[in-house]
């Protein structure tokens, strides 16, 4: 458990220190850039897939509350996996919204 929270605070100074190079001078430029490179990479196969994913478990979740008749606790799982993708896609459009705010074209790229 610490390993896991020392590894998420590492990578989000690395974030940090990636998105503030624009302020920096040329030679921190060249060593934060390809590292911000990556993350839009990774934003840019997140944007083809996660919404694939979250509207297939909605459609999953619609057959599945669909066919549960009378059974409650079919229509309470199919309701759970409706509402957890709801809020998969609302924070998919968080970070993407957040994506387009870190990557604007002034930083010297564009995602």
């Amino acid at each position: 458990m610490k390993f896991r929270k020392l590894f998420l605070l590492s990578i989000t100074f690395m974030l940090f220190l990636s998105l503030t190079v624009s302020a920096q001078s040329a030679m921190a430029r060249t060593i934060g850039i390809p590292f911000a490179f990556v993350l839009c990479e990774i934003f840019v196969a997140l944007r083809r897939i996660v919404p694939a994913i979250g509207v297939l478990i909605i459609a999953l979740a619609g057959a599945l509350w669909l066919y549960s008749q009378d059974d409650a606790a079919k229509r309470n799982v199919a309701k759970t996996w409706i509402i957890h993708a709801i809020i998969g896609l609302i924070i998919y459009t968080l970070v993407r919204t957040l994506s387009y705010v870190m990557f604007l074209p002034h930083r010297g790229f564009t995602c």
